[in-house]
């Protein structure tokens, strides 16, 4: 080889070692970047999970609402003299105080509270810890009534046919004419059952309907008598048509049969201009016309009544 050809040669030789490093530096600018992937732990039941699980979010403390301090009885109604169980749940440890906020009224001692003059009042329950702080509170409502309160059922007795209701409404009010919740009950439900301030007759006989207030420290009951139902064959009713305002008047009505197990009812149209009792007497309120019912069974008479100032 001539000394022009080796020098041609170590020429190109040189030429290729400086662009071949900037080629490379072309190629890997143009190729894209290079996706990592996640490592994979172990599978369980065939499932992947996430190489780092999120951890979960810590659950409030939070305590069952049977476990949260309550009195026995947040409310109680009696009479004067009277007492009931009352203590205070869940408190936590510490000695246990009772307050009420008018002793004049209500009291507590011996896990009881103690009715003494009409009115209403609070009693608080308090836990105390040994350094004096308060760990706990809870308040409970008395209501104390006058002594004589007595619940009251319109009848003494009740007869009713087989198949029929009637209404029973007793009621217990408070000094502020204010009625008070009752438990009514009946002695034999195979006779009677009372349902929405009804009695409905399921059987032949008897048995006794009870109303019960302030934990069954007030009660009244009345009897109940079911018979097979004699229907009303007859219905006269003599309904006065001319009225006063405040005048007073009752309807006259004959029935038959006498033994009739079917009641009188009696329904003023406009109860704003008449009102009727359930023994019929009418009294009229206010100037004005209604008609007015009379019914027995499945007889009806009516009457329209016009009243004057």
């Amino acid at each position: 080889m001539t000394r022009s050809a080796w020098t041609r040669l170590l020429c190109a030789m040189l030429a290729c070692a400086l662009l071949l490093p900037a080629a490379r530096t072309a190629r890997a600018e143009d190729a894209p970047a290079p996706v990592s992937t996640p490592l994979m732990q172990p599978q369980l039941g065939g499932m992947p999970a996430p190489a780092s699980p999120a951890s979960a979010p810590a659950q409030p403390d939070v305590r069952s609402a049977a476990s949260l301090p309550v009195m026995s009885v947040p409310h109680v109604v009696l009479r004067s003299g009277d007492n009931a169980p009352m203590t205070a749940l869940n408190m936590p440890d510490g000695e246990l105080r009772y307050q009420a906020e008018d002793g004049r009224v209500a009291g507590h001692m011996d896990k009881r509270v103690w009715g003494f003059l009409p009115g209403k009042t609070r009693i608080t329950a308090y836990a105390i810890s040994p350094e004096g702080d308060v760990r706990a509170s809870v308040i409970a409502t008395v209501q104390v009534l006058p002594h004589e309160t007595n619940i009251v059922f319109e009848r003494a007795a009740y007869t009713i046919g087989t198949g029929q209701r009637t209404a029973c409404a007793p009621t217990l009010t408070d000094p502020d004419g204010v009625r008070l919740p009752l438990a009514v009950t009946v002695s034999d439900p195979s006779v009677v059952a009372y349902e929405n301030g009804q009695l409905i007759a399921l059987g032949a006989g008897s048995a006794e309907v009870t109303a019960t207030a302030a934990g069954g420290a007030i009660t009244a009951s009345a009897h109940v008598f079911v018979v097979p139902r004699v229907k009303a064959t007859y219905l006269r009713a003599s309904i006065p048509y001319k009225l006063r305002t405040g005048e007073r008047m009752a309807i006259d009505t004959s029935v038959r049969p006498r033994d009739t197990t079917d009641e009188l009812r009696y329904i003023a149209a406009d109860p704003s201009v008449v009102s009727i009792d359930q023994h019929g007497m009418m009294t009229a309120l206010a100037p004005g016309k209604t008609t007015v019912y009379v019914r027995c069974g499945d007889k009806v008479a009516t009457q329209e009544v016009r009243v004057r100032e």
